[in-house]
């Protein structure tokens, strides 16, 4: 029996040394592969999180745009109008017992 301990101690020491030298740089590099995928991933989530700010940005800019567009469409349909189809100003006199009234209401 101690004969045959004899002959497996040296080639489980030549296969452990033989794994060692060929899968150290085989795990080095997966390690190293591992790291590069999970850097890559959290610089994708910053990018993503940015990509949404900036979509975010841009959806309220285009609201604001729409407003503006509106406003300048009533504004030019106003101006453009023939004095003959615009709303009479109301008279002095009126205007300010308008005025009055209204302070007197909210007074």
């Amino acid at each position: 029996m101690a004969e045959t301990l004899a002959v497996f101690i040296p080639i489980v020491f030549i296969l452990s040394v033989a794994g060692v030298l060929i899968l150290r740089p085989l795990s080095k590099r997966l390690g190293t592969l591992l790291e590069a995928y999970a850097q890559d991933r959290v610089a994708s989530r910053t990018e993503d999180r940015q990509l949404d700010s900036m979509r975010d940005r841009f959806e309220s800019l285009d609201r604001r745009l729409d407003v503006l567009e509106e406003r300048m469409g009533f504004t030019e349909e106003l101006v453009g109008r023939r004095p003959s189809e615009r709303v009479p100003l109301p008279e002095e006199g009126a205007r300010s017992s308008t005025a009055a009234a209204r302070l007197a209401g909210h007074g």
